[in-house]
């Protein structure tokens, strides 16, 4: 009551009345000293609301759900059995906007890939057509050919078949120009003769070493299909050890197993056999007189067999 106005002050009543009963209500309602009446037409305020249509007995109560409608108060009084039809509404509602994302997104992807197929098209055509073209162009250039004895498939056949021949032939400009560096830093070694020829290693090197057992070729793996076997490039270095005394045996050992390590270290060449100068084991001793100086000179000569795969 202490929120009321004094008593000099009247109370403003603000009456909603349907159209038909606001003359009527308008005579009822009539100020005193205690209440002011302000006497308002719904129905034209249902118009200003923008409704287009309203119960004619009652557009109070659709104005009233109008304003809650579109003006929704940040107080919820309702308890969860009134509003339960209301969330299902949201939750339809959420559905329904998901669903028309995911309806969005799938026609954009479409129109995509209906873009990128056109393009595609687009390209196809336009590589059929250049194709078209060298074709017509080709056929009229070999039009002016002189006649030949075969076809253009044996001319193809022929030149790759002569290509495949001149990669498996051999030279030996490669083997001697390597032989030729490799001698560079060892001056007391002299090439004797060097034997050059295209052919299969010989299959028994006997005692020449454990380098012809590292140059074996590695057995084929199971279920590989087997290489075409070209054979080698061998060459027969025959060599000498220049000034070699009486006492040189050993050092003449050591000057022709560093020359054949250096022959060992060139790209795809592989040692096939060594004949030393001294044919010394584990068990031998040097004892006695080596003989003259004539003898050592010969015993001073080695050989070693390189050789390099063709095709590899």
């Amino acid at each position: 009551m202490r929120l009321l106005p004094t008593a000099q002050t009247p109370i403003d009543v603000m009456v909603l009345a349907a159209g038909q009963y606001h003359a009527a209500l308008t005579e009822a309602c009539r100020s005193t000293e205690v209440l002011n009446f302000h006497v308002v037409n719904a129905d034209t305020r249902c118009r200003a609301a923008g409704l287009k249509r309203f119960p004619p007995d009652a557009p109070c109560d659709a104005l009233f759900l109008q304003a809650a409608a579109t003006d929704t108060p940040a107080q919820q009084f309702a308890q969860d059995q009134h509003r339960h039809h209301y969330q299902l509404w949201q939750i339809a509602k959420g559905l329904y906007g998901a669903g028309m994302a995911v309806l969005v997104s799938g026609l954009l992807f479409a129109l995509v890939q209906l873009f990128d197929v056109y393009n595609l098209r687009q390209q196809i055509q336009s590589d059929k057509t250049q194709f078209d073209a060298i074709s017509a162009e080709y056929a009229r250039v070999t039009a002016t050919f002189p006649p030949t004895p075969t076809s253009t498939e044996n001319l193809k056949t022929t030149i790759t078949q002569y290509r495949t021949l001149l990669a498996q032939t051999a030279f030996p400009a490669y083997l001697f120009g390597e032989i030729s560096k490799s001698l560079a830093g060892f001056e007391q070694v002299e090439i004797e003769r060097i034997e050059w020829r295209v052919g299969k290693p010989p299959q028994d090197s006997g005692a020449k070493g454990a380098a012809s057992k590292a140059a074996a070729p590695t057995p084929p793996v199971a279920g590989a299909p087997a290489a075409a076997d070209l054979g080698y490039e061998l060459a027969v270095v025959s060599a000498r050890v220049v000034g070699a005394r009486r006492a040189d045996i050993r050092s003449i050992s050591d000057m022709a197993s560093r020359f054949i390590a250096a022959l060992k270290k060139i790209p795809r060449i592989e040692i096939i056999g060594v004949d030393m100068p001294f044919d010394i084991t584990v068990e031998d001793t040097w004892k006695g007189d080596i003989g003259p100086e004539r003898a050592i000179a010969e015993d001073a000569r080695f050989s070693v067999t390189i050789g390099r795969k063709l095709g590899g």
